[in-house]
């Protein structure tokens, strides 16, 4: 038997996109400068590129929409857009109701990507839970406060 068939297969945006209106694009625009104008003024001329360049990402970021990712749930682990994470390496998930769109939470051993989560869009959620149940713990969990502080500021 292949240990790699596709038992579940879905696409979901990696985040939310929110229009946002040309205000929202001038007020970035006027407190990064604001701050790099401060920081020139202290000498820290390092710490003024920083800031203008994370507000250039942050406005590419919010003015194109995010693109599709693949997700698979196989016998070894789930494939998020090309990015197998064994369920060796998982140590907990959960499925939450709560949003507009059930949330598949995920909680790894990974030092880079500690908390995943994942939006169960066109797929069943409880076709996930009964597949994930067999394979990892289900452990009651929220999202993560960075995820929540992100769609709170709108980025």
């Amino acid at each position: 038997m292949n240990t790699d068939e596709h038992r579940l297969r879905w696409k979901a945006r990696e985040y939310e996109h929110v229009e946002r209106p040309r205000d929202w694009y001038w007020a970035l625009s006027i407190v990064a400068s604001s701050l790099a104008l401060v920081s020139v003024f202290f000498n820290d001329y390092f710490f003024a590129i920083i800031i203008l360049v994370s507000a250039g990402t942050f406005a590419l970021l919010a003015h194109h929409p995010s693109p599709l990712v693949d997700i698979e749930l196989l016998e070894r682990g789930i494939m998020i857009d090309g990015s197998l994470y064994l369920f060796e390496d998982i140590v907990a998930f959960w499925i939450t109701y709560e949003e507009p769109v059930p949330l598949l939470l995920i909680d790894t051993t990974k030092i880079w990507s500690p908390n995943i989560v994942i939006p169960l869009v066109d797929v069943d959620p409880d076709e996930v839970q009964e597949f994930l149940a067999e394979r990892s713990e289900e452990r009651p969990m929220k999202e993560p406060i960075q995820y929540k502080l992100i769609a709170m500021l709108g980025l």
